[in-house]
């Protein structure tokens, strides 16, 4: 964008905010950077909508050319937080807990007892656990290509949708 002579010589400067996870800062961004969603008339829509998850809202007024973001693994942290939750969340178009989980990745056999507790442990140190995230994102990718034997009759346990 800064190089290229249709990018900051024609369209003007565009800055990105991306905040380190803190509430705070993610907080003020919103309240700065996320006022006004960049439509068709905006002066970099034409340039930032074909790009795939972009951000598409920007501040208004002195903070028009500025757009926020995040960095993945913030994104990454918070889905991991809903995997391992009592909830449930969608995985290959069936539902699962984060209890059933647990107990579908010790059946394998394939991980050990303190790999699953590593990748279910909650509390704040967990939250900053990046190792245990990688783990965790790697073993459910893993149990695609697991023989469905290996998990065992467990019907009554999961829901299709």
């Amino acid at each position: 964008y800064v190089n290229d002579p249709r990018g900051e010589a024609v369209l003007g400067r565009l800055s990105t905010l991306q905040p380190d996870g803190a509430s705070a800062f993610v907080k003020l961004g919103h309240k700065l950077f996320f006022s006004a969603r960049m439509d068709s008339t905006h002066p970099l829509h034409k340039h930032l909508s074909g790009l795939p998850l972009f951000n598409m809202f920007s501040g208004r007024g002195i903070y028009k050319r500025i757009a926020m973001g995040c960095e993945c693994k913030h994104v990454f942290k918070r889905q991991k937080e809903r995997i391992k939750g009592e909830v449930g969340f969608m995985m290959f178009k069936f539902c699962f807990t984060g209890d059933f989980l647990r107990e579908l990745l010790l059946s394998t056999g394939h991980w050990s007892k303190d790999d699953v507790k590593e990748m279910f442990n909650h509390g704040f140190a967990d939250a900053s656990n990046v190792p245990a995230m990688v783990k965790l994102y790697r073993a459910l990718a893993d149990m695609a290509k697991l023989d469905p034997k290996v998990f065992g009759s467990r019907k009554e346990s999961v829901l299709s949708v």
